[in-house]
């Protein structure tokens, strides 16, 4: 079995989601942002209050199961599941979230796509940024980036 099916049989699951919520973990009253890849596997209806996404974020997921993956969803049934998670509340694309993400381009050297994943994540109050696509553990001004994948469940680090 390929690794991303691995992937994805383990985050549908939820499995790996629960130790997360659970009233042990620290991070459970914490805003989490969430990046394209995680939130193709995440559901707003299990974490709603504590989760937030850009409109990129939703972009990115339309695009990807639309048009990359092979077998891919049909348009309405994207769209479905960007109807769904809306209800996290999507950090809209704006002037401030533009300019955000310049300065922390500028500031962390980050690609200007992941600089405005971060910029989103800080705009929203998060505290941490669940993403495969920048190092596990790294921080940016008080916003700590944990790959859901590699952490252990319920742990910071």
């Amino acid at each position: 079995m390929p690794n991303t099916r691995r992937r994805a049989a383990r985050v549908c699951s939820w499995s790996w989601w629960a130790p997360w919520r659970s009233p042990r973990a620290r991070w459970v009253s914490a805003r989490l942002f969430i990046d394209q890849r995680v939130s193709g596997w995440s559901s707003p209806s299990t974490c709603r209050r504590a989760v937030t996404v850009c409109f990129q974020v939703l972009q990115e997921y339309y695009a990807t199961t639309t048009r990359k993956l092979r077998p891919g969803l049909a348009p309405e049934q994207a769209r479905a599941d960007v109807r769904d998670l809306v209800a996290w509340r999507p950090v809209p694309v704006g002037t401030q979230l533009l300019e955000a993400g310049w300065t922390v381009e500028d500031r962390f050297g980050l690609s200007c796509w992941d600089a405005l994943i971060v910029a989103a994540a800080r705009i929203a109050g998060c505290e941490y940024l669940l993403t495969e696509d920048l190092q596990h553990g790294a921080e940016f001004e008080g916003l700590q980036v944990v790959d859901p994948f590699r952490a252990a469940a319920g742990t910071l680090g």
